[in-house]
């Protein structure tokens, strides 16, 4: 910076008047930051020619770097999902065999005439034939899908059948294949990141949701508004007996592709409770390790969280080493959906 004095002069005179002539302000740097004031420059009694001052210099902080502060950190996500928006407007469903109009509908636990209103086609018609692709649910706007209450005392106002994929196997009688929004598209997005993750990875094996309408579900406890789903563990090519449901230990369980799932489940963001056999946690836990940080490990597990009034998404629970229980959040806005068992 530099101030150039030379031939001042008002109305023909200027008179310096006693004190000082301050040569500068202080300069706004690079972040903001008020910097020091140059040299302060005094009067002579000779002819002031162009005098220097040295140029105040501004360094950024150790922690930053000007270039830096214009990058955006890219963290790697824990899980790839598929880009894609899912369509419950609607679910269809391809008749295995050929059967009576009112067992299909008993099958999907649907009254007869809701099945027939459904499928126009159907009516006058009493059987079903093999190949068949009907409508099996709807969506109602005057009536949406809500839970209400809480796990253990709710029920389910329009439930949505979870549909057919190709990651995922449902039992062949679908009275229990219900839910909510939350917790359809979130069971959805995790079983197709995992059959992307894993090319021919055996199905994962679905058990129970609930009823059409909620309500109580034998032998459940919960299950009773739409956000609980019992999933069998992915066990290791040639320990899969024929039997639906079969108890995993340090031998048959797959390590890694179950700790995909969960971690898939998770991050959806959805998952609000997962009840797992503390066995089967041991197992998964190192890989975990290796993937979150402690932060992460003891928002996931309990068994990592030395806060008890911090909340953890896994937790163990008896009964556990045949399938883990994954209970869903309650949906955005809804005031009559109670978060915990009463």
């Amino acid at each position: 910076m530099s101030v150039v004095f030379s031939g001042l002069r008002m109305f023909g005179a200027l008179a310096l008047v006693g004190g000082s002539l301050v040569g500068g302000l202080g300069c706004t740097g690079e972040f903001g930051e008020i910097q020091a004031r140059p040299k302060v420059l005094r009067p002579t009694t000779v002819e002031l020619s162009e005098v220097s001052a040295p140029e105040p210099t501004v360094q950024a902080p150790d922690t930053y770097r000007l270039k830096e502060m214009t990058k955006t950190a890219v963290v790697k996500p824990l899980v790839s999902y598929p880009e894609r928006d899912f369509d419950l407007s609607e679910v269809r469903w391809t008749v295995p065999k050929t059967m009576a109009v009112a067992d299909l509908a008993s099958q999907w636990g649907l009254p007869t005439k809701m099945l027939r209103k459904l499928n126009p086609a159907l009516r006058g018609r009493k059987r079903v034939r093999e190949g068949d692709d009907l409508r099996v649910y709807a969506a109602d706007l005057a009536a949406p899908t809500r839970s209400l209450g809480a796990p253990n005392r709710g029920k389910l106002e329009g439930g949505v059948p979870l549909p057919e994929g190709d990651s995922w196997r449902l039992r062949q009688r679908r009275v229990r294949v219900y839910g909510n929004k939350v917790m359809v598209e979130s069971l959805m997005q995790a079983f197709e990141a995992y059959g992307a993750a894993f090319t021919g990875a055996p199905e994962v094996r679905l058990g129970d949701l609930s009823n059409r309408t909620g309500g109580r579900l034998s032998p459940h406890k919960s299950h009773r508004t739409g956000r609980d789903v019992d999933i069998g563990y992915v066990l290791l090519p040639g320990s899969r007996g024929e039997r639906y449901w079969q108890r995993a230990d340090e031998q048959s369980f797959d390590v890694e592709k179950n700790w995909f799932l969960v971690k898939a489940l998770i991050e959806t963001g959805n998952v609000q409770q997962i009840f797992m056999s503390v066995r089967l946690q041991k197992l998964i836990m190192p890989l975990a390790e290796r993937e979150l940080s402690p932060e992460q490990m003891a928002r996931y597990f309990r068994r990592a969280n030395p806060d008890p009034r911090s909340p953890s998404v896994i937790k163990h629970w008896k009964g556990h080493l045949d399938h883990m229980h994954v209970r869903f959040r309650c949906e955005e806005g809804n005031a009559r959906c109670v978060s915990r068992s009463r």
